[in-house]
C-alpha cells in the first residue's frame, strides 16, 4: 500500500531514522505477536505489514500512537482510487466499475487497520476522527491532480496525432 499511495502521489511521512529508543527485541516481538496473530482469512495484510515496520519501526512498536501512525491510518482508511482517462471506452467501463466498487467499499475496514496496525478497532477509529478533515482535503487534491494529469496527457496525445496527420 505505501507504494501504492507514493506512485499516486502523496507525500508520506519521512522514513524513520532514529533507533535510539527502539530495541531489536521490540521490533522481532511486534513482528512475532503479528504473525502469531495473523489469519489466513487477511493474508494481503502481511505484505503491508512488512512495508510498516520497515519503514516506520518506532511508530509500529510504541505503545502510544505517533502522529504518522494516525496520518497513516487516516490514509488507508480514506484512500480512493483516483479517476483515470483510458485508452478506450470498453477499458474506461471497465476502469470507472471497478474504481467505483472500490471506493464505495474502501480497500481497509476498521478491522483490517486493526490488524495491520496492531491496535484496537476503538483506537483506530479515534486516529481516523483525529485526522479525518486533513486526509480528506489530502486525498480529493491528490484525485483532483491525477485526474488534470490524465486528461491533459490524452489532450497532448491527440495533439501529437493531429500533428502527424497534418505532415
Amino acid at each position: 500500500m505505501l507504494g501504492l499511495l507514493k506512485s499516486s502521489g502523496y507525500e508520506l511521512p519521512p522514513r524513520e531514522t532514529d533507533y535510539s529508543g527502539l530495541t531489536t527485541k521490540e521490533v522481532f516481538d511486534k513482528i512475532k505477536e503479528f504473525m502469531d496473530n495473523a489469519n489466513p482469512k487477511y493474508e494481503d495484510l502481511v505484505f503491508d505489514f512488512w512495508q510498516l515496520i520497515a519503514e516506520y519501526p518506532v511508530s509500529m512498536c510504541e505503545r502510544k500512537m505517533s502522529q504518522t501512525l494516525k496520518f497513516l491510518i487516516t490514509l488507508f482508511y480514506h484512500y480512493k482510487v483516483p479517476n483515470s482517462r483510458q485508452k478506450d471506452k470498453l477499458h474506461q467501463e471497465l476502469w470507472d466499475s471497478v474504481r467505483e466498487k472500490l471506493n464505495k467499499e474502501g480497500l481497509f475496514s476498521y478491522e483490517e487497520l486493526a490488524i495491520l496496525f496492531m491496535r484496537s478497532k476503538a483506537s483506530i477509529h479515534d486516529a481516523i476522527k483525529a485526522r479525518e478533515g486533513e486526509i480528506m482535503q489530502l486525498v480529493e487534491e491528490v484525485n483532483m491532480r491525477r485526474h488534470a494529469r490524465s486528461v491533459a496527457f490524452h489532450e497532448l496525445v491527440a495533439e501529437e496525432k493531429l500533428k502527424l496527420l497534418a505532415k
